[in-house]
């Protein structure tokens, strides 16, 4: 995934730690060889080559995983949107002809992309399209650890990917439930908030550039946003969305997302840190 992984189990010997360890890399390389768009050969990469040219069936993990980022598409009013790749890699190139930045993002977005649920089939109305799900990859990762480590017997555990997405079982050797703290992001070692987790998950977006779907490079008022969710995909998500939505649209996405606990940090010119609860 691109990150640290941090894993802490409670209650089981150095043996069994390892062995479960080994479980969870496991599955994590296997996530990372589906959905990388990077990764020559990937499913995700072989569709980025090739649907803009013809429908391209793919498997049935990969095909749900489209339509979960469809839905949270249509539920974020289109702010959740993996059809940005090639926006996002005109981007990371620094300087960038505006005009090009445009017909890029206009070319863009969820409306180019065609699911076909009966046939299992990805197409792109036209070749600038390309899929990133990003985004969404260490909340279902979450996901899936979490399903792994309930098989395996393990009801208290807590994993960490950067510290920007974590998933809390259970409790804490010491405690009901986990702790997980927001940082400044300028000042080292110091938390800002403090999340009370337990069989929860928290995701944190922010930082560097805003991409709005529709607005394009877009100021915003947080610099960082974490969403507390039952749901690791829930959350992943919503903090990608959030993150570029201004106040009226953060407040039409939490109509369908009622139970997750949202915090929005922004930061002053002398680094000072505003905490602001949104729900």
């Amino acid at each position: 995934m691109g990150t640290r992984l941090d894993m802490i189990f409670n209650g089981n010997s150095v043996q069994e730690g390892h062995r479960l360890a080994e479980i969870l890399l496991q599955e994590l390389r296997r996530l990372e060889l589906l959905m990388s768009r990077y990764q020559k050969d990937s499913p995700v990469w072989m569709v980025n080559q090739l649907a803009g040219k013809k429908s391209l069936q793919v498997d049935d993990e990969l095909f749900n995983i489209l339509l979960t980022c469809k839905k949270f598409h249509e539920q974020t009013g289109g702010l959740f949107d993996i059809s940005l790749g090639s926006v996002a890699d005109l981007i990371k190139q620094g300087e960038y002809d505006p005009a090009t930045f445009k017909k890029l993002l206009d070319s863009s977005g969820m409306k180019q992309v065609i699911l076909d649920p009966d046939k299992m089939t990805i197409r792109f109305r036209n070749e600038v399209v390309q899929v990133d799900i990003g985004g969404f990859g260490k909340g279902y990762a979450l996901e899936r650890i979490r399903k792994l480590l309930l098989s395996n017997g393990i009801l208290n555990a807590f994993i960490s990917f950067g510290e920007s997405s974590v998933l809390a079982l259970g409790n804490h050797p010491h405690g009901a439930g986990w702790k997980a703290g927001v940082n400044h992001q300028m000042i080292t070692g110091n938390s800002l908030f403090s999340f009370d987790l337990q069989n929860e998950s928290l995701s944190t977006s922010g930082m560097g550039q805003i991409l709005h779907p529709v607005r394009g490079i877009t100021d915003k008022k947080y610099h960082h946003i974490s969403i507390k969710s039952s749901s690791a995909t829930e959350a992943e998500i919503l903090s990608t969305a959030m993150i570029v939505a201004n106040e009226a649209e953060r407040e039409k996405i939490l109509l369908h997302f009622r139970n997750c606990q949202v915090v929005g940090i922004a930061y002053d010119r002398d680094g000072k840190a505003t905490v602001d609860m949104l729900t």
